[in-house]
């Protein structure tokens, strides 16, 4: 039985997702290169179709261990952050939901995919009996979700037994660089044992038990206060990263991130001299400004000196992607400190958004 993986590790894998018709689906269940994606909206449906038809059973499932336990058991059901492609029912006028089990209940896996292109049409529980009957092209529906198309046209049907297994784990080209594939270094008893926070990854003295975002420079009188509405001050969230919380917080949501404008040191500089001029009382947001810490404790990490200073070094290199820096660092720097980055970033980003009016 594989260790329950950290959500903040499955976060990180790349998601699996073939396009239809273009690859066997018992792959991902029998190469163990592919045991530590995510699977796909799509993918997930697909398998539970092919239980459902008597295809495979349940537990030769197991392979997979991000978004499966023993025996098919979905470890989290996606309501607002769908992975990959979505599943439509045949005639494509509806989502497929699988039913769950839960605890005492059902739910209903609503298999709408990434994105809300889907988000207003109805679901539809599948039945294998009732797809059948309902729909003319139901045979050629799930073979096009189970195999791969050849050149003619037709489908290549393989058996589950009868499909290679590759039990050689290694690494797959699409992996994130640096990050683990030890299934003890990514498990939730890893994370426990060195008292790291299971959703952030962050030490839990930075992140409480309750998932609420602490600042680590703030005094035990601080602490005691009420959390007040303040830009500079984390607020409590639920099961959200350092990532989240920036993009919760800076305007990030629904968007790529690596879609951000990004200016050169010495476009800012234009238009910070240029705003200077116009509105004397603007405090010029630079990175190279650091407020005095000298009385704050010092926090395990490298110091955020060290952070702003590679921040600079990127602007003065035209080739650096400075968002896909920003985001590499998050894993190694308090939400405080993400937030002071962000803070002057933002404050750089009003500069230049009201210049482009003026």
């Amino acid at each position: 039985m594989t260790k329950t993986p950290a959500q903040y590790e499955v976060l990180q894998r790349p998601v699996w997702d073939p396009a239809p018709g273009t690859t066997c689906l018992w792959q991902c269940i029998k190469e163990k290169p592919l045991a530590m994606h995510q699977l796909s909206d799509r993918v997930l449906g697909s398998l539970y179709i092919a239980i459902d038809c008597g295809l495979i059973k349940k537990g030769q499932c197991n392979l997979n261990e991000s978004d499966l336990g023993d025996y098919f058991n979905i470890r989290v059901i996606r309501t607002n952050l769908n992975l990959g492609r979505e599943l439509l029912t045949p005639d494509g006028k509806a989502v497929v939901a699988i039913p769950v089990k839960r605890e005492n209940k059902t739910v209903f896996f609503e298999l709408r995919g990434a994105g809300k292109a889907h988000i207003k049409l109805p679901a539809v529980v599948y039945n294998t009996d009732i797809f059948k009957a309902r729909y003319p092209n139901w045979a050629e529906w799930r073979d096009e979700l189970l195999y791969c198309r050849a050149s003619d046209g037709a489908f290549y049907v393989e058996d589950f037994e009868s499909y290679p297994r590759n039990a050689t784990d290694s690494t797959p080209p699409d992996w994130p660089q640096g990050l683990t594939r030890d299934r003890n270094l990514a498990s939730e008893d890893h994370y426990r044992l060195n008292n790291l926070n299971t959703k952030t990854g962050l030490p839990k003295d930075v992140v409480d038990t309750e998932d609420s975002v602490q600042n680590p420079y703030s005094t035990r009188s601080q602490a005691s206060q009420p959390p007040q509405s303040n830009l500079r001050t984390p607020r409590s969230v639920d099961n959200s990263s350092i990532a989240d919380i920036i993009d919760q917080r800076y305007g990030f949501n629904g968007r790529n991130r690596s879609g951000v404008d990004v200016f050169t040191e010495e476009e800012i500089g234009t238009l910070l001299i240029s705003k200077k001029r116009k509105r004397s009382s603007f405090a010029e947001p630079m990175l190279s400004k650091t407020p005095n810490r000298q009385g704050s404790p010092s926090p395990s990490i490298a110091p955020i000196e060290v952070h702003k200073a590679a921040f600079q070094a990127a602007f003065r290199d035209k080739s650096v992607q400075r968002t896909e820096l920003f985001h590499a660092l998050l894993p190694y720097i308090t939400v405080a400190d993400a937030e002071e980055i962000l803070v002057r970033c933002q404050q750089v980003a009003a500069v230049i958004s009201e210049s482009k009016f003026e």
